[in-house]
């Protein structure tokens, strides 16, 4: 919105914001209404696997990815994903991931995707990893490697990408 914020603060005394916005003259308001409306994320109807060990971060993505209209399968553990994948691995048009869960990365979890299916399409989610980029999880077969937090455009964007790709 391009305005900003100031916070005063002192002990006994309480504290207070100062929130400062622009002046939308008369007839900017349509204008920025439909630039918002024109940023509207890219949608689809696609089936995707989706697996996070955190149960909050799970619950949002998937709640963005059925707004965005896409069916979501989600997998609290690498090894239940796995499983799920194995039993029916055309069912999935996309696997997204984070990197960091228990008993198999989510490095791990993509070399054992790819040998059952080394067409399927993977995203990978982390909040910091000194040991992935971007470089090398291209060479090993994951399509986006996105950093943590996430936002709806940015997962809707990848995904996009990665789909149409195919």
């Amino acid at each position: 919105m391009k305005g900003y914020i100031t916070v005063t603060s002192m002990p006994d005394r309480g504290t207070t914001f100062h929130i400062y916005l622009p002046i939308i003259e008369p007839g900017e308001e349509k204008a920025r209404v439909e630039s918002i409306m024109e940023r509207q994320p890219t949608t689809g109807t696609e089936c995707i696997l989706l697996v996070d060990d955190e149960g909050t971060i799970l619950d949002l993505q998937r709640q963005i990815l059925l707004g965005l209209g896409y069916s979501v399968t989600t997998c609290a553990s690498s090894i239940d994903a796995l499983k799920v994948f194995r039993e029916q691995p055309s069912l999935f048009d996309l696997v997204i991931t984070d990197m960091t869960m228990p008993h198999m990365t989510g490095v791990q979890l993509t070399e054992k995707l790819l040998e059952i299916r080394p067409d399927i399409p993977i995203i990978i989610c982390t909040g910091y990893s000194d040991q992935l980029n971007e470089q090398k999880t291209r060479a090993l077969g994951i399509r986006k490697y996105l950093m943590k937090p996430v936002s709806r455009d940015g997962l809707a964007s990848a995904i996009r990408s990665c789909l149409d790709y195919r």
